[in-house]
């Protein structure tokens, strides 16, 4: 009977063993699965090869190995349609699955980024975004629908800053007045 008793401890010590490596074995598959999440958006700023996205590729690199939230700032990168384009596909594609949180977006100064990639990169920034920069971007009217959908979906935005444009004065009174529904959000048109 004791014997018994000692195999059966053996073998439920044994599967526990099993058991615990497995479990480790797949936290650390998550862990890399989830590290991995964030590099289509640091390739893409790598394949895009100009000083600004290069160091911000390295930043983001670091910055998301070890943190979830971080902050998008590629002021005067000299992006133009396409460059806007493949960044947007690659928010899209890590902000799939809500595993990461942009605070701060800025493309600021890159005024060849045209309407439509304002367009496309509006669309795909994330709903939680707290910042949004598209400063001297060479922006016309046409531009306005983007930022106006994109400030209606956002829950958190708290700056909006989207002057030295072209905007007419009743689309600035338009993304102004888009900016009601979010609680002490400065807008600066």
């Amino acid at each position: 009977m004791q014997r018994r008793n000692v195999i059966l401890s053996g073998v439920c010590f044994a599967t526990a063993s099993w058991l615990a490596i497995q479990n480790r074995i797949l936290a650390s598959s998550q862990e890399a699965i989830g590290n991995d999440l964030y590099r289509p958006l640091v390739d893409v700023l790598m394949q895009i090869n100009n000083p600004v996205t290069k160091r911000v590729a390295g930043l983001l690199d670091y910055r998301l190995s070890k943190s979830n939230s971080y902050n998008l700032h590629l002021r005067s990168a000299s992006l133009n349609t396409a460059d806007a384009g493949l960044i947007a596909e690659a928010l899209s594609k890590i902000h799939d699955n809500h595993h990461f949180k942009l605070m701060s977006f800025s493309m600021s100064y890159n005024p060849d980024i045209g309407n439509l990639g304002v367009g496309k990169i509006l669309n795909a920034l994330p709903d939680n975004t707290t910042e949004l920069g598209l400063v001297g971007c060479n922006l016309g009217d046409n531009a306005s629908s983007h930022i106006v959908a994109f400030i209606q979906r956002s829950k958190t935005l708290r700056m909006v800053c989207v002057e030295d444009n072209h905007f007419s004065s009743s689309v600035k009174m338009l993304i102004r007045r888009s900016t009601k529904h979010l609680s002490g959000c400065v807008t600066i048109v």
